[in-house]
């Protein structure tokens, strides 16, 4: 599941709450924007501290957004 969070900064204290307890959490940095946290892989466990995030590309403005690939 890929969920959307504000920015770097909404990221990061959710990297900061899974490190706070025993929930496994993986960051992704982004060497070509200066080491920009950009994503966090988090086990089921940490449902709770992604609960509130918005499904990527959902809703109304989604479809606007999504390119179809061909091949």
């Amino acid at each position: 599941m890929l969920l959307a969070a504000g920015d770097e900064l909404a990221l990061g204290r959710i990297l900061a709450d899974a490190n706070g307890t025993r929930i496994r959490v993986a960051p992704f940095y982004e060497p070509d924007l200066g080491g920009a946290l950009t994503a966090l892989a988090i086990e089921p466990a940490g449902h709770r501290l992604v609960a509130r995030l918005p499904l990527v590309l959902a809703g109304p403005a989604a479809s606007s957004c999504r390119e179809e690939v061909t091949t």
